[in-house]
């Protein structure tokens, strides 16, 4: 299981960036790196799956598919570049799809993590370069009547 570090957490309160430009810019640059890196190791799909609720969310799989089969995780090193630019050089692939799933989860679903929370997963498919979420938010039901006695 994959747990952020102090660190990624303040990263990910900052995604909501005040340079949305820059933002999409850092996206689409790391997504080619991501893709780059599958190609070459021939991975055809990678699925994450996160759960999270009580204040806590986590990665809790990540899965390297070679055509149907799975596989080990490539041993690939990766440059990530935040919202704002700032580079985390050299860090493993799970780490660079950890912090990518992270950012998504964030910026997409903000609060995922808290209450009842969701779970989900991210597939980034290879030979379409697409990435495609999942996720399934926990609710509480009432079904409330009053009667007058």
């Amino acid at each position: 299981m994959f747990q952020l570090t102090e660190e990624q957490q303040r990263g990910i309160a900052n995604f909501d960036t005040t340079d949305p430009e820059r933002a999409a810019k850092e996206f689409l640059s790391n997504k080619e790196k991501l893709f780059n890196c599958l190609q070459a190791a021939d991975i055809s799909l990678v699925i994450v799956n996160y759960d999270g609720g009580g204040d806590e969310g986590n990665i809790d799989e990540i899965q390297y598919l070679k055509g149907g089969d799975e596989a080990e995780a490539p041993d690939a090193k990766l440059n990530y570049s935040d919202d704002l630019g700032k580079p985390s050089p050299n860090i493993d692939l799970g780490d660079f799809i950890t912090r990518l799933t992270f950012d998504f989860i964030f910026t997409i679903h903000g609060g995922w993590e808290n209450g009842e929370g969701a779970h989900g997963t991210i597939e980034f498919a290879t030979e379409t370069q697409t990435i495609q979420m999942t996720q399934n938010a926990r609710v509480i039901e009432y079904d409330t009547s009053v009667t007058d006695l």
